[in-house]
């Protein structure tokens, strides 16, 4: 067993002390989580999510932000969006333009 699968079989193992009952989501995430990928926690209120995901970011080291979604809310209101503005960007091109929540 190489060392990184020690650490993710210590950082598995030290979730589920915090998080009692839930070894297949924290084994579920810890997996989105090295794929790169993107995870959306829902359930109802008070089984954990909230202390799911601040416990993985202490764990790794990892940024946390919680975000309460409305119907309104768009992609966008979130990560940003490309815009032609010629005294923003210096060029007639496109450019990304972060949203506040985004920084």
């Amino acid at each position: 067993m190489t060392s990184d699968q020690e650490r993710v079989r210590e950082a598995v193992v030290q979730m589920c002390r915090v998080i009692l009952g839930k070894k297949k989501e924290i084994r579920e995430v810890m997996t989105a989580i090295l794929a790169n990928g993107h995870i959306l926690l829902e359930d109802i209120p008070g089984v954990g999510k909230i202390t799911l995901a601040a416990a993985f970011s202490r764990v790794l080291g990892l940024d946390y932000r919680r975000i309460q979604f409305t119907p309104d809310v768009m992609p966008s209101d979130l990560t940003g969006f490309s815009i032609y503005r010629r005294e923003v960007c210096l060029s007639a091109r496109l450019c990304f333009l972060q949203s506040a929540s985004g920084r």
